[in-house]
């Protein structure tokens, strides 16, 4: 028999052992499972399970390989918590499970992934208004992207967001919005304040930025390029980790923000660069660079340099802005500039 379960236990605080619960408490499963309480709605393996900030439900995604179409679409099942006993009960109706054709009484939903074994992968707001779904799909070329729900505070019922605000596809899933750096994600996470949403993707090798609306919906921010695998975020939400073969990367959340502008050409004494830096409280310095040599450094938002005709030459030369705040987060932007040519 295959198909999904959750067994649950009671932790001793003292020892920390674990006991399963007694009865057909212990575990929910497929309709037919011994000894078990049923759940509409499970495929073959558990992708994630996110539990409600009040701890007053659990989420559970499930995915599914082989068989037909039907079977490997991912599906979201909702249950009530008690928080003395700990023992799970699906929702009762539409509201126990989505799925994408509404099967076995389910509420039906968009976006929810096609792929054998892999997401929907899900977390929750720390107000427990939201819940987001990262998802893989299949087909002509592995995408994916991100589904969005509004979660009822009273009984914890999930509802997607209608139209476009519901979903973000990296390819054009119908009926979803268009987003960037979104194939085959690796984990979402919500920021500790509510107001970003961040979805890792390992081919698309990036993390896929998202500013958090008040209902829940997204806007997509910049992406930052060169991370595969989840985010992990500090307590405080200034810093992530991304752990890989190669060690951990640190980003800075809520760095600088460099913005460079170029003339042209090179005129009278060189080229004109203006810097414009977004940040956060105050800004410690900004240092230019060219080639890695130290061009000017200021303590200003916005100002304008000039790189001498001498510094150019013909050449094309890489200059870089690096940005630090008064909590030392740190931000470098660079571009390619050509050298100086006289007519």
């Amino acid at each position: 028999m295959f198909g999904s379960s959750i067994v649950g236990f009671v932790r001793d605080q003292a020892s920390g052992d674990l006991t399963q619960l007694p009865g057909t408490a212990g575990c929910v499963g497929p309709d037919g499972h011994p000894g078990c309480e049923s759940a509409r709605g499970l495929s073959q393996y558990t992708a994630s399970m996110a539990i409600s900030p009040d701890g007053r439900q659990l989420y559970m995604a499930t995915a599914s390989s082989g068989g037909d179409r039907r079977s490997t679409e991912g599906t979201i099942l909702a249950f009530s918590r008690d928080p003395d006993t700990g023992i799970l009960t699906q929702l009762p109706g539409p509201a126990g499970c989505l799925v994408t054709d509404g099967r076995e009484g389910c509420e039906a939903a968009r976006a929810l992934g096609n792929w054998p074994t892999q997401l929907p992968e899900l977390a929750l707001s720390r107000d427990g208004s939201s819940l987001y779904a990262a998802f893989l799909t299949g087909g002509t070329g592995l995408s994916g992207g991100v589904s969005v729900f509004r979660r009822d505070p009273a009984n914890g019922a999930l509802a997607q967001l209608p139209g476009d605000e519901g979903c973000i596809s990296g390819r054009g899933i119908q009926g979803c919005r268009s987003g960037r750096g979104l194939d085959v994600p690796t984990g979402v996470t919500v920021s500790p304040d509510g107001r970003n949403v961040y979805v890792t993707a390992f081919n698309s090798a990036s993390i896929a930025a998202f500013a958090r609306r008040p209902s829940g919906a997204l806007r997509q921010l910049e992406t930052v390029v060169g991370v595969q695998h989840a985010l992990a975020l500090s307590s405080d939400g200034s810093y992530g980790y991304v752990a890989d073969d190669e060690g951990v990367t640190v980003i800075a959340r809520n760095a600088p923000w460099v913005t460079i502008l170029t003339g042209e050409r090179c005129a009278g004494r060189g080229l004109r660069v203006v810097v414009h830096i977004s940040v956060e409280g105050a800004l410690r310095r900004a240092v230019v660079r060219v080639d890695g040599r130290r061009l000017t450094s200021r303590a200003r938002r916005r100002f304008a340099v000039t790189v001498p005709v001498r510094r150019l030459g013909r050449r094309s030369h890489r200059l870089s802005v690096l940005a630090v705040d008064r909590r030392g987060r740190k931000s470098v932007r660079s571009l390619q500039v050509d050298g100086c040519r006289r007519a």
